[in-house]
């Protein structure tokens, strides 16, 4: 077990803040620590800014029992155990996303797709009767793929209003699409590797806004947390 001081939080929506802090330094993530605190505190700003009090207020009661586990990071014994709190925590960050965003919650689906060599597949959902069976490959004979790799790696949500009017390039079959609408956003570490995918579909065009843009993005910037500090605390553990 790691032991780790106990760290207060204040009760906003970027309470994180502090506490990754901490663990990227007790840790040994000494590089690009200050341009991520940076990142960290942008990121809040335009979260207290862009978002309304109603989406924040609805948004801090799914993060807070998300930092508890986080926190609970440093009580893993081995890697499974790490592992199990990882699904957990990303598990109650996607119902955040499928039960904020859009207009009803039973037209969203939430999608995380994790990395797993040069391919993206889905690993979570939330929402929606049906998985994903698409698998992005960065590969020039998967141009979808290519494309959405080539959006993950900005590391910034995107918003598709109507796929039926106005599709991503080389998308694929839309007219056959259950999600009308949809946001995508990768989730980069700490060296602004992509490590996975944050998608959120509505049925109904145009039901998502640029105010769940924000929503994906900070959501997003906590699942990046995730991954940085389970990837530093990994190395100490059986």
């Amino acid at each position: 077990m790691i032991i780790a001081p106990k760290v207060e939080e204040p009760a906003n929506t970027a309470a994180y803040v502090g506490w990754v802090g901490l663990a990227l330094v007790l840790f040994g993530l000494q590089v690009g620590l200050p341009e991520f605190r940076q990142q960290v505190a942008r990121s809040k700003a335009e979260a207290l800014t862009e978002m309304s009090a109603e989406h924040l207020a609805m948004i801090s009661g799914y993060i807070d029992p998300a930092l508890d586990v986080l926190r609970s990071f440093t009580n893993a014994t081995d890697s499974a155990a790490l592992s199990d709190l990882e699904g957990t925590f990303r598990s109650k960050l996607l119902e955040c996303a499928q039960r904020v965003c859009g207009p009803r919650s039973e037209d969203v689906r939430a999608l995380l797709f994790t990395r797993n060599g040069k391919a993206l597949r889905q690993t979570l959902r939330s929402g929606g009767t049906k998985d994903s069976v698409r698998v992005f490959t960065n590969n020039r004979r998967d141009p979808a793929g290519q494309e959405a790799w080539k959006l993950a790696q900005k590391g910034q949500p995107k918003l598709y209003e109507d796929v039926l009017n106005k599709a991503p390039e080389h998308y694929e079959s839309p007219e056959e699409r259950e999600y009308q609408t949809f946001i995508t956003c990768g989730i980069l570490d700490q060296q602004g590797e992509v490590q996975g995918m944050l998608n959120i579909d509505a049925r109904e065009p145009k039901s998502l806004t640029s105010e769940d843009k924000q929503i994906v993005k900070h959501l997003v910037g906590l699942i990046a947390t995730g991954i940085d500090v389970a990837g530093a605390i990994r190395p100490h553990l059986n």
